[in-house]
Order: C-alpha cells, then structure tokens, then sequence
C-alpha cells in the first residue's frame, strides 16, 4: 500500500486556492513521530502548521528541515490550482487531478490510499457521493482527516505553502527578500526572494 497526502493553502487577495499531493510509498505517521518526539515534542499535542513563525524559533526551524528531508529523500509531489471563487469544487478537482497524475506517473499505479484534509468538501455526505461518481478502481480515498492524527498531512501542508508562496510572487502579491544563509551555494549574506528559497528546499523532488 501507497499512500497520497492532500493538503491545501487559500489565498484570498491573490484569488486562488492550491492544493498539494504528496506520494510516499510507505506510511510517513511513524517518521512523522519520531521527528516530533527527537525535539521534546508530544505527537499527540504538536502538530507541524506552515503558519507557525519559525524564523525565531529553532526547535521549528529544525523540524520544519527534517520534515522537508522526509518529502525530499522519497516522496513525490503535485499540485492543483482552483480561482478562489471555486473553492467549493476543491474537493471534485482534487479527485480529478489524482486521476491525472496517476495516468501521467504509471509506476505510481499500486494500490493507493488518498488521505485528504478536513474542508476538501462541503460535507462527509457530499464527499462520498463525488468519489462514488467516479471509478477510481484502486484508490482507497478517504476524505476530510484530521491532521493531528493523519500525520502525512502535514508534509502535505508543508508543499502547499511552499508552492503558494512561489505563485503568489509571480503574480506580483508577495516580494519579500531573506538571507542565502548557510549551505546554500551562495554567499550567506546574498539576499534572495523568499520564493526562490522555497523552491531551493524541492528542486530535486
């Protein structure tokens, strides 16, 4: 068994909502718990949210890299745009892009469990119905999770933030400048834009 997290990151002054897949061939909740408990964290109080101001913060910091590690060391990933005023059909066009991205990637085409993140839909009801209007054949989907249990979410979460950050700077909404930093390739001191950055930490992906 496979597995593919779901997560997404709505933006509303830049008008859309993306939504990001994660592909792992192994379950990523055991990973997800050692990380946590090495930093003195509770798995079942702690939950990793892109949201979180980590810049001052280095136990986040260096949960935040490790996580980063476990999507880029074996993971795959996607993503999904939808315009903001369409967010109510998120969870219909992430069921129809997984059907994408299975067709394009035949060596993904084992037995798949889908995990998708709470809000994906309007209602658990609606949920079933849409997936049941389509013939998924070996996807076992199961929507609206709780992250703080499904912990490959957060790795999901994690994909969505990065690549909406990239998205917002080409459209012109977001232009914020960060230091190199160590191990970058670059001077330390090199000031570069966020979004750069961002894409730096998956390019090998």
């Amino acid at each position: 068994m496979s597995y593919i997290y779901v997560d997404d990151s709505v933006h509303d002054v830049a008008g859309f909502v993306l939504a990001a897949f994660v592909y792992s061939k192994t379950d990523v909740n055991v990973d997800i718990i050692s990380v946590f408990q090495d930093e003195g964290l509770d798995p079942n109080v702690f939950e990793y949210k892109s949201g979180l101001s980590v810049s001052q913060n280095a136990g986040l910091i260096k949960i935040r890299s490790r996580l980063i590690s476990l999507i880029s060391s074996g993971c795959k990933i996607g993503i999904a745009v939808v315009p903001r005023g369409k967010r109510k059909y998120l969870g219909e066009e992430c069921i129809k892009a997984l059907i994408q991205f299975l067709n394009y990637n035949a060596e993904l085409n084992d037995k798949v469990e889908v995990q998708i993140d709470q809000g994906f839909f309007k209602s658990g009801e609606s949920a079933r119905e849409i997936i049941a209007s389509y013939d998924l054949g070996y996807l076992v989907i199961k929507p609206e999770l709780d992250s703080m249990i499904h912990r490959g979410l957060q790795l999901a979460d994690i994909v969505a933030h990065t690549y909406s950050i990239q998205l917002k700077e080409k459209l012109g909404h977001t232009i914020k400048l960060v230091k190199a930093g160590p191990k970058s390739g670059y001077p330390e001191d090199l000031e570069i834009n966020l979004g750069f950055e961002l894409w730096a930490r998956f390019r090998n992906i």
